[in-house]
């Protein structure tokens, strides 16, 4: 009979497993995808049409998430888990054989819905993680994506080359691995409701949950939070267009960038989070990922030699190490009754800079793509400098208030 997973010594790596089984299987799809809704669409508009069911996902995902996170406050996480994993199972199924357009464009809806795999199992992570462990441990997290970023597209476009379902049995089966796991790590008692001293209320006004950060004194933070994950999806849909343009770029090559940017990125949160944030702290380590990557996006607008992309990767991934930081920081800042609220708020964030920054890239490069071509590249570094001075002012100013009423008590 199968044994449960110790939560002290293995349920993180499981939960970390789990992240590594839906981001894999999630990229697998992405080859496919623009055939799957050519199919479904008849091949009319369907550059419309695919970005539109990105942007409904993401909106309906951000309004969503919050109200998840604070249920999974109160009734655990294990049941947002797997009710997150067995829609994406049934999406997959019905990508690989279901060819109506309304019919996917309704399962996006609900997929966006439903979607609070990220969110549940950041804090679950951090039900079972000792607040000086938190920044190796989501950086353990973030490498998960990284790899699905490596190995999932690979594997997608190899298999859709044979039969265009192929990508998505095997995503689905992939996902199906992640939910067995989900029914096998036990429950945090930080997580569990009958074990919280205090019930956080639901709130199913996602703006609310916004006001509830700034309430928490997370509002500088979670702009810069918003920034570095703005600067994270910008080349979501401008990536290949851009670097076919400017640097006349193969699909073959650019395949390449992106998986030598999933192979660096997972590096990164794997090797260097743990280490730079023992090193440097969580504040510091956060500093210093907004840093390179403000100057790796500034290279990336001002360069016109193709070869410099490659060395680049390496630095634009190292900038990754501020989001692991950034998650720590504010996970410190709510007590155990809160995190999955922090996480759903957060993953909020991130869904409202995954439907902004493809559109506003993609808008401003079109508009500057003859006389300014890297100028879209510039809008994560303008929003960098905007959050920065706002984050540090207001830690200063929280630095000085409590020197003020130490002194006072004194």
């Amino acid at each position: 009979m199968m044994q449960r997973i110790p939560a002290s010594a293995l349920a993180p790596l499981a939960l970390v497993l789990i992240a590594c089984c839906q981001s894999t299987a999630v990229a697998m799809t992405v080859p496919a995808l623009p055939a799957i809704y050519a199919r479904a669409a008849g091949g009319d508009n369907i550059t419309l049409i695919f970005g539109l069911t990105f942007t409904i996902f993401a909106v309906v995902n951000m309004l969503a998430l919050p109200a998840l996170g604070t249920l999974s406050d109160r009734f655990g996480r294990r049941p947002f888990l797997l009710l997150s994993l067995a829609v994406l199972i049934a999406e997959f199924m019905i990508l690989a054989f279901v060819p109506i357009l309304a019919v996917l464009v309704l399962w996006r809806i609900l997929s966006g819905l439903t979607n609070s795999t990220s969110a549940t199992i950041a804090a679950w992570l951090a039900d079972i993680t000792p607040a000086e462990s938190r920044t190796r441990r989501f950086g353990f997290l973030n490498a998960s994506y990284g790899i699905g970023l490596f190995i999932g597209p690979v594997i997608g476009g190899v298999l859709s080359e044979y039969w265009l379902a192929a990508p998505y049995v095997l995503a689905a089966t992939v996902a199906g691995i992640g939910l067995i796991l989900t029914t096998l790590v036990p429950a945090a008692p930080q997580s569990l409701p009958e074990k919280s001293s205090v019930k956080a209320r639901t709130v199913f006004n996602p703006f609310r949950h916004l006001l509830w950060l700034g309430s928490a004194g997370l509002a500088p933070l979670a702009l810069v939070y918003f920034a570095v994950n703005f600067s994270f999806n910008s080349p979501d849909a401008l990536w290949a267009i851009y670097t076919a343009e400017r640097f006349q770029f193969s699909p073959s090559t650019i395949g390449l960038t992106l998986a030598l940017f999933g192979l660096f990125y997972t590096v990164t949160q794997i090797f260097l989070v743990g280490p730079f944030s023992a090193k440097f702290g969580a504040t510091k380590a956060a500093m210093i990922g907004v840093g390179v990557d403000a100057c790796s996006m500034t290279t990336l607008a001002l360069t016109s030699t193709a070869w410099i992309i490659f060395p680049l990767l390496a630095p634009l991934s190292f900038g990754s190490i501020a989001h692991p930081a950034l998650q720590a920081l504010m996970s410190r800042s709510v007590d155990s009754t809160q995190q999955g609220r922090l996480q759903g708020a957060l993953s909020g964030v991130v869904a409202l800079a995954t439907a902004v920054a493809p559109l506003a890239c993609n808008a401003l490069y079109a508009a500057t793509s003859k006389t300014v071509p890297g100028a879209a590249w510039l809008l994560p570094v303008a929003l960098y400098a905007v959050t920065m001075p706002i984050w540090l002012v207001a830690r200063q100013r929280g630095a000085d208030n409590r020197l003020a009423s130490a002194d006072f008590e004194a």
